[in-house]
Order: C-alpha cells, then sequence, then structure tokens
C-alpha cells in the first residue's frame, strides 16, 4: 500500500520566500502562514500560481543602501582600492595586477558589457581562462549591475536567461553555438589612462552577483552581494576552502572554491594567486566560524533522525534559484534551527545516517 502523502503548508519571509513546511509543526520565526495546505505537489503548483498573480519575488534585500561599503562586492572593492591603489590584486605569469589597475580595467570592460545590452540583473556567462583576465571580467559584470555564470569546458547554459557570453578569442566560435551574443574578450587595456566612467546604476546589497555553474541542488542557486560577501568572508577566515563537515560523497552545495577564494582575498586586501590554471589556496588557516554551515539529518517533519533527508544550511544560503519561486521551493527549506528568523537550508536530494557522529550518505 502506498504511503499516504505529507501535508504541508506554505509560508512566506520577509524577502517574500515561498516556502514548504510541515502542516504538524508550528511556523519557525520569520516566516508567515499563506493558509495554503496540500500535497508536495499541489503546493508547488499553488506557489506557480501565486507567482503568477502577483509577480516574481522581489530581488532579496540584505540590508544596507545603494553601493554600501560593507554589504556589497563592488563597494568593499571601492574602499580597499581607496586605501591601497597600488597594492598587488592578482599574481600570476607576467606583472602583478593592482587594485588601480582591476579597477580601471573591470570598468572600461562594464561600459562595453553595457554597449551590448545587458541590463542590470541580467546573467552573463564567462568562457575565460583562469588568470587576471578573469578576475577582471568577474569585477565587470558586477560593475555593470549583471551577475555572472562560470562556463567550463564550452558546457552548453543550462540556466534561463543567460543575455551575453564573454569568451576567450578562440572560444567565441564554439560559445557562438549556444545561439547567445558572445563579447570576445581578451586584455586591451594597457598601463596609464584613466579611471572610466561607471556602467550602469550604483548596486545594492540584495543585487544578484553569482550564479553558481551545474544542476541543481547546488547549481542554479543564486547570490547576490550581501551573500557572497557573507561567504566569501567566511572563506578567508577559515584560511581556505570552507571545511563542510559532511559526508565525503556529498560535497556542500556551496558556490565554488574558487569563487570565494578570489573575493575573499580581493575584499580584504590580499592578492589572489594563480598557481598555473587554477587558484592557489592562501597560506595559513584562521577559525571557522558559523558561517561555514550545518550539516542536519532529518525526518519528513524536520525532526533530527539517526537516518534521514540530508540538509545544509548556511547564512549566506537564501537568495534562491534562476528559474522561478517555484524552483526555490522545491529546494530551500525554512530552518527549524534558526534563531534568528527567516533563513533556510537546502535540501540535497540525498538520505544520510549518522554513523559513530560522522554523516554518510544512506542513498542505495
Amino acid at each position: 500500500m502506498a504511503a499516504a502523502p505529507q501535508y504541508l503548508r506554505i509560508v512566506v519571509n520577509a524577502e517574500h520566500r515561498y516556502g514548504l513546511w510541515p502542516f504538524a509543526r508550528r511556523i519557525p520565526p520569520g516566516w508567515v502562514d499563506t493558509y495554503f495546505v496540500g500535497s508536495r505537489l499541489r503546493c508547488l503548483a499553488q506557489i506557480t500560481e501565486l507567482t503568477r498573480q502577483h509577480g516574481p519575488e522581489p530581488a532579496a534585500s540584505t540590508g544596507g543602501s545603494p553601493d554600501d561599503g560593507g554589504r556589497t562586492v563592488t563597494g568593499r572593492l571601492d574602499l580597499v582600492t581607496a586605501l591601497a591603489p597600488r597594492r598587488a590584486a592578482v599574481l600570476g605569469a607576467g606583472r602583478p595586477l593592482t587594485f588601480a589597475g582591476l579597477d580601471r580595467r573591470a570598468g572600461a570592460l562594464a561600459r562595453t558589457i553595457a554597449e551590448h545590452g545587458v541590463r542590470p540583473g541580467e546573467l552573463v556567462g564567462l568562457r575565460l581562462r583562469p588568470g587576471a583576465d578573469a578576475v577582471v571580467a568577474r569585477l565587470a559584470v558586477l560593475r555593470a549591475g549583471a551577475a555572472y555564470l562560470p562556463m567550463r569546458d564550452g558546457s552548453p547554459p543550462a540556466q534561463p536567461g543567460l543575455r551575453l557570453i564573454v569568451a576567450e578569442p578562440e572560444w567565441a566560435g564554439p560559445a557562438r553555438r549556444h545561439g547567445l551574443p558572445v563579447l570576445a574578450w581578451k586584455r586591451r587595456d594597457r598601463a596609464g589612462g584613466r579611471r572610466p566612467a561607471r556602467a550602469g546604476r550604483a548596486v545594492e546589497p540584495g543585487d544578484p552577483a553569482y550564479v553558481v555553474p551545474g544542476p541543481a541542488p547546488g547549481g542554479g542557486l543564486v547570490f547576490d552581494h550581501g551573500r557572497l560577501v557573507l561567504a566569501a568572508t567566511a572563506t578567508y577566515s577559515a584560511g581556505g576552502p570552507l571545511p563542510t563537515g559532511g559526508p565525503a560523497e556529498c560535497a556542500a552545495p556551496s558556490p565554488e572554491c574558487d569563487e570565494l577564494v578570489i573575493w575573499g582575498q580581493l575584499l580584504h586586501g590580499d592578492p589572489v594567486r594563480f598557481d598555473g590554471q587554477a587558484v592557489a589556496a592562501p597560506s595559513g588557516a584562521g577559525d571557522p566560524d558559523e558561517l561555514d554551515g550545518r550539516w542536519y539529518v532529518l525526518d519528513d517533519d524536520l525532526h533530527p533522525v539517526t537516518e534521514g533527508q540530508l540538509y545544509f544550511a548556511a547564512a549566506w544560503l537564501g537568495g534562491g534559484y534562476r528559474g522561478g519561486p517555484t524552483r526555490t521551493a522545491r529546494w530551500l527549506r525554512p530552518d527549524p534551527f534558526d534563531r534568528t528568523g527567516g533563513r533556510t537550508m537546502l535540501w540535497t536530494g540525498h538520505r544520510a545516517r549518522r554513523v559513530d557522529g560522522v554523516l554518510r550518505l544512506a542513498d542505495p
């Protein structure tokens, strides 16, 4: 006999994120009942209908004012550049790129990206080799008010809404096969020159900045400026990629380590080092804090159990998914152990068990 479907309710937080919550449990702090109860499929269909009626959820806000130097990637880099413009920002083959040089080159490319029709909030794919140009392009996209999606090995773009691809000149041809506009770009800026005018409007903490590549549940997650700053700061504090503490077979659904190392270093005024074709992890180690994330093994009603569904929670989660509120509600659930209110955790799609305090996957 098939098991009866679990009844869920639709809840919503202050960021207008819809979530699914067990009907029998008390609603956690920071979430409000919408008074719709049904099976998982019915709730997801209702969220789709609510989105059709009321429009897509607004961009998440992590507090602060436009271009707030404490809560945006671009604002923090402005502060670093003003304090130490001649300090090295990128080290690798060739001459070091200073923070002033990074700012100048990114500003010039940001104007070019805007001239190609990219508007604030849109998505730009990056098909570039690791190195200074790749860092410049990341910052340029953010300066233009858009978000970036790293693309590797010429993989087709799986994320909806991709507006432009910035690619190495020799990779421009294959990139055009995706049927999208391609900007074939290589370093054009030389020594000297004045800082170009900024493109687009001021960036806000809730503006999208980075989309994790790959399939769900990790791929497709959107990190706004505020959450990317949090995740990068956690990586920098930990002295390298975040220790996940999860099962070895299941990596944390987080931004790629390279992204966190790049921004963690730059936002704290330290250089990004490229070792060949990869980002070199910084030396030394600090003490990771709660931003590193927490793993939960929970039953259907989100109570802790020895064996159950595996979830991952972190302060920098919650920015939603490309593809809309229904996809977000499918993978992000309200965190039942969050005391601050309104935070989410990510369902990994795996079952796990705790054996002598160690997490192991229990999938067949």
